[in-house]
């Protein structure tokens, strides 16, 4: 393996229509996504390259990660590195490894179906194996592709063993729709689809032509009616968009889907929250997936905060206030949980212990918590003044 060069994306903001002199030219701004590297294939006879990126934890951590392999490297790589980043900072995926894989010239046919049994054969035996022996990652791999590469992500799917999740975008299936769905039967008859998922879209007629959208129709309909338990799958229809268009949603509500079961419940209200196990099955479920994705296993506060405010909409304040007692007493060193603590019992009128935390707060607020620690003081001398 073999280090080319760094994967940097760059951009030229100009602020005004009008042309800038080379004195007032601005700076541009630029965006490490990743390496590029290169392996000597066996199997296909020739050097591939591939990009990595690496997750923001990655260097810190002795954790595992779940890996993403973006077919068409260049075009898809930068735009799921963003996705990734965003989805997971709003806790709807693990962090990952993303690998692009670009193509050679001239051979993307080649690869992605005239002789896709061998492409196949390469990720599986070849670059796989690399990516698991150079990084540490989950046994959780997921494959994206578009167009001619969403059909080689059915294909993938159908005959690959490696890979657990698959997001295709308007995939090009329209020649072989007959093979697929007689894959899929197989797959199911011989239970070969258990804990696999799959997301897949087209654009509308204008936008990805009436035949490819009824292949793809096609298969929906057949899951639809198989309704094969153990396949998690999806079909999103995308209209106002283009063939071209349509990855870019699919890697954000694909990676969305394929990762539900990294992702916390959220209740309505105190009856929901009851009826599918309480805060013991929200334990149990950070458990989970902590033990599949390498994840905290700890309750995140946001999710105390959440369950206590649906008992402070039913006033049962005694069990909100049970709740974000836990909270302060499992992270001392919060602000945040303190100051949680601090509204509930607000909230509940009780205004010496609404003190005694607003005042803990205080104690924990950092130099940059400036507007904050305003509205604590503010909070404060009203509840005093009231007190007196």
């Amino acid at each position: 393996m073999n280090i080319i060069k760094p994967v940097i994306f760059s951009l030229v903001l100009s602020l005004t229509p009008f042309s800038v002199s080379a004195e007032n030219k601005g700076k541009a701004i630029t965006q490490d996504f990743g390496y590029e590297y290169s392996l000597d294939s066996k199997v296909l006879a020739e050097s591939r390259q591939y990009l990595v990126h690496l997750p923001e934890s990655y260097k810190d951590s002795d954790k595992t990660y779940p890996v993403i392999y973006a077919l068409d490297g260049p075009s898809h790589f930068k735009h799921i590195v963003s996705a990734m980043k965003i989805l997971h900072a709003n806790d709807r995926m693990p962090e990952a490894i993303i690998v692009g894989i670009p193509n050679n010239p001239g051979t993307r046919g080649r690869d992605l179906s005239r002789n896709n049994d061998q492409f196949l054969n390469f990720l599986e035996n070849e670059l796989v194996p690399l990516i698991d022996n150079q990084y540490r990652t989950s046994s959780v791999n997921t494959l994206f592709g578009h167009s001619l590469a969403g059909y080689f992500t059915f294909h993938t799917m159908l005959n690959g063993s490696r890979f657990t999740n698959f997001i295709a975008a308007s995939p090009h299936i329209i020649a072989n729709t007959s093979d697929i769905k007689s894959g899929l039967e197989t797959m199911i008859k011989n239970n070969k689809h258990t804990g696999k998922s799959i997301y897949f879209t087209m654009a509308d007629a204008q936008g990805d032509g009436v035949g490819r959208v009824k292949s793809v129709e096609t298969l929906s309909e057949y899951l639809a009616k198989e309704k094969a338990d153990g396949l998690a799958w999806k079909y999103q229809p995308i209209d106002q968009q283009e063939h071209m268009t349509t990855p870019y949603l699919t890697a954000f509500k694909g990676l969305t889907y394929v990762f539900t079961d990294f992702q916390t419940p959220m209740f309505a209200d105190v009856k929901e929250f009851t009826a599918k196990g309480g805060m013991a099955a929200v334990t149990q479920h950070y458990k989970d997936r902590s033990k599949k994705y390498g994840a905290e296993n700890k309750v995140a506060q946001r999710v105390i905060r959440q369950i206590a405010g649906l008992y402070m909409d039913e006033k049962k304040m005694a069990k909100a206030i049970e709740l974000l007692s836990k909270s302060v007493n499992d992270n001392p060193t919060s602000m945040r949980a303190h100051f949680d603590l601090a509204r509930g019992y607000q909230e509940k009128g009780d205004t010496s212990l609404a003190i005694k935390f607003y005042q803990q707060t205080q104690k924990l607020l950092q130099p940059e918590h400036g507007g904050f620690a305003r509205f604590i003081t503010t909070q404060l001398t009203e509840l005093e003044s009231n007190k007196s």
